[in-house]
């Protein structure tokens, strides 16, 4: 389901652009940016 999909992007995202680069594109993906 989605949630498989999205740990996977998730996963992606950790090993293409790093932990930081990850939370910084969750984070505008969420809209709740501190």
């Amino acid at each position: 389901g989605f949630s498989s999909l999205f740990k996977a992007g998730a996963k992606y995202l950790l090993k293409s652009v790093g932990k930081a680069g990850a939370q910084q594109l969750a984070c505008k993906a969420a809209n709740n940016c501190a």
